[in-house]
């Protein structure tokens, strides 16, 4: 009980930080711009101190560049009026100098925090036009997210574990598969993406009838894309990972023992060195999640799916919550992650072979 409140308590703690941390964007502040820079002709106006006899509250601040300090609250004004003298050719306002504002990032997020105590999460904007609160439209866009993520997910974790341990059973399927995940780790993931999408395109132009969904039409949500993209780039991840693990356990003294016993190599991989690499998954499927999290964001943007992480580039109010539920969502999968490794890790390498 104490290890599970541990857990929830920095589940909890990190998702606190990460809030606080993706908000950082609301104490910078910019001000407002007092300088201007005035171009002239060098005929008609030979010294920019004359500017500022004529205007005492005009402050020269470079004179090789025209550079002028100008109250704010005289900025316009001021502007016009050096526009009218004759040989002033043009005037840029220049940008201010930005800083950085505690007291501004914390009433931000306090009416921030405001807000969600009173329901208002934001609104998600329709592709038609219009919108809809955030929290009426959050079951459909976790229900579609889901959809995919779910059993593209535990593809990759199937898929990989399941190749790995045919290529540790076969030395021609190891090294066709060691290629093939040399060859998908040279690729970039968003090219991976990319090609997805193309293939789904190339599909659907040159077949008869629709075969692949490639974008969202009203409730008909593409499935092929964003499976395939949740599922590839975390497998091959994951295949390496449990590939180099059991590579390793096989040049372990007790194999060689169950070698010298006349155990077959089928039943020494799955029987002995695949119980002893489940450390080494539980270890990888943080960064896997992670990645299939962001590999459903890319393929909800690319098919413009209205899930939770096409609702990031569709609803320009209150993101940070759409954050937040990602955070979360990793967070507890982390969690669960390590309660599995210490409920189930025990003491490896003492595997019975006598069997």
């Amino acid at each position: 009980m104490k290890k599970v409140l541990v857990t929830v308590g920095s589940i909890l703690f990190a998702f606190i930080f990460i809030f606080l941390i993706s908000n950082l964007q609301y104490g910078i502040s910019s001000k407002p711009p007092e300088r201007i820079q005035v171009g002239v002709d060098k005929r008609i106006v030979t010294n920019y101190e004359d500017l500022t006899r004529l205007y005492p509250n005009v402050t020269l601040l470079d004179a090789e560049k025209g550079i002028f300090h100008v109250p704010i609250e005289s900025l316009q004004s001021t502007v016009r009026r050096i526009q009218s003298i004759p040989g002033v050719v043009e005037i840029h306002t220049l940008p201010g100098t930005p800083t950085y504002s505690f007291s501004q990032y914390f009433n931000s997020i306090g009416a921030m925090l405001s807000m969600y105590a009173k329901g208002e999460f934001g609104y998600y904007y329709m592709p038609v036009g219009g919108k809809k609160p955030f929290l009426e439209m959050l079951p459909t866009i976790l229900k579609n997210s889901l959809t995919y993520f779910v059993p593209g997910f535990l593809a990759a974790i199937v898929g990989g574990v399941l190749f790995a341990v045919f290529a540790t059973m076969s030395r021609v399927i190891g090294k066709i598969f060691d290629w093939i995940h040399r060859v998908l780790l040279m690729i970039p993931d968003f090219f991976i993406y990319t090609l997805l999408l193309m293939f789904a395109i190339y599909i659907t132009k040159f077949a008869t009838k629709r075969v692949i969904l490639i974008i969202q039409l009203k409730n008909e949500v593409p499935f092929f894309i964003p499976f395939m993209t949740i599922m590839i780039v975390p497998g091959v991840l994951i295949y390496g990972v449990i590939r180099l693990a059991l590579q390793r356990e096989m040049a372990e003294p007790y194999i060689r023992t169950a070698i010298a016993k006349g155990f077959s190599h089928k039943r020494i991989v799955i029987t002995h060195a695949f119980l002893n690499v489940l450390e080494d998954l539980l270890t990888i499927l943080p960064r896997a999640t992670t990645v299939a999290i962001g590999g459903m964001i890319i393929a909800e943007v690319l098919c413009r799916i209205s899930g939770i992480g096409g609702y990031l580039t569709i609803a320009y109010s209150n993101l940070p919550i759409t954050c937040a539920i990602l955070a979360l969502f990793a967070l507890i999968m982390q969690g669960i992650y390590a309660l599995l490794r210490k409920m189930l890790i025990v003491s490896t390498k003492e595997v019975n072979v006598s069997a």
